[in-house]
């Protein structure tokens, strides 16, 4: 489970409460100035990240991921962009990670404790560098089950899930950088590697410890069982489109694929592809997407196209 505060990133229209944030720095979107975080409204989010863990981990997740990716509130104290603060929590701006670590440890018991990571928020002059994230990195990873590398933030959103105009695999750089500071910590590469080769590579050539595919797995969902079964070559391809993948509304937060219009909708109708117990011949009469789409799923489905 994702365990995760937006802090200053959003808008009180929802609800209707002021945003938090480590400084007063405008959110881009709604331009809205975020509550500077007092002392105790830190150890309330502190302690709700932990009582979060406690009931992932209750109701039998095997661990969670807390996040300090591109909408969080612990990328936010760690980044200079967002926390000028002059106490405690911006001259040790690792301090409200490591508490929020240490809650989370406390109250997940044997639970597994991951962090994803904005590792180059692409703003050089005041954000975190990838220079920067080593450090941090080395500085948190022993507390940790695992590390995901991420690399963006609200103020370069569209490096978080970039369509096809972005190279594949484009934090392969920095996810070996990372992986060089944590010896024992197990690192992940993620960003658009929707390519089985590419990631087989990846782990090869020591990037990785493993690798994220999100999105390779909503177009295909079977791509680790048809690359167990040596079947690669019929892998439905990601490309990248990011159409029906993306929510763009958290109040209908529905992921799909233009490829795999299954995906997303597994539970209105589990036996999409479910065989036929009588088998008939099939003329398909056009050879457009739709066409080549319905003969490829009445020849999955036993029937003769």
């Amino acid at each position: 489970a994702s365990l995760d505060h937006a802090g200053g990133q959003g808008s009180s229209a929802y609800s209707q409460r002021e945003l938090w944030a480590p400084s007063r720095v405008p959110e881009v979107n709604s331009r809205e100035v975020p509550k500077w975080m007092e002392a105790d409204d830190i150890a309330a989010v502190v302690a709700g990240f932990g009582t979060a863990a406690a009931l992932a981990v209750g109701a039998g997740c095997d661990g969670v991921e807390i996040n300090a990716g591109q909408h969080s509130l612990v990328r936010q104290f760690l980044s200079g962009l967002t926390n000028q603060r002059g106490d405690e929590w911006g001259h040790d701006r690792l301090l409200f990670a490591r508490q929020v670590i240490s809650a989370v440890r406390a109250t997940a018991g044997t639970g597994i404790v991951g962090l994803r990571l904005s590792c180059d928020e692409l703003a050089p002059w005041a954000g975190i560098t990838p220079q920067m994230a080593v450090d941090i990195a080395a500085a948190l990873g022993e507390d940790l089950d695992y590390l995901v590398v991420t690399r963006g933030s609200i103020f370069s959103a569209e490096k978080t899930r970039p369509d096809f105009h972005e190279p594949t695999g484009f934090n392969i750089d920095v996810c070996r950088e990372v992986r060089g500071a944590l010896p024992t910590t197990p690192v992940f590469l993620q960003g658009s590697v929707v390519d089985w080769g590419q990631a087989e590579w990846a782990l090869g050539d020591g990037v990785c410890d493993a690798v994220e595919m999100t999105r390779a797995q909503i177009a295909d969902p079977d791509l680790v069982s048809k690359l167990s079964a040596d079947a690669a070559h019929t892998i439905r391809p990601c490309i990248r489109c990011n159409q029906t993948c993306q929510v763009r509304d958290a109040r209908s937060p529905v992921v799909t694929c233009v490829g795999e219009p299954t995906s997303g909708r597994e539970t209105e109708d589990p036996d999409w592809y479910a065989h036929t117990a009588r088998a008939r011949n099939v003329l398909v009469v056009g050879g457009g997407i739709a066409g080549l789409e319905a003969a490829r799923v009445a020849a999955v489905r036993g029937h003769r196209v």
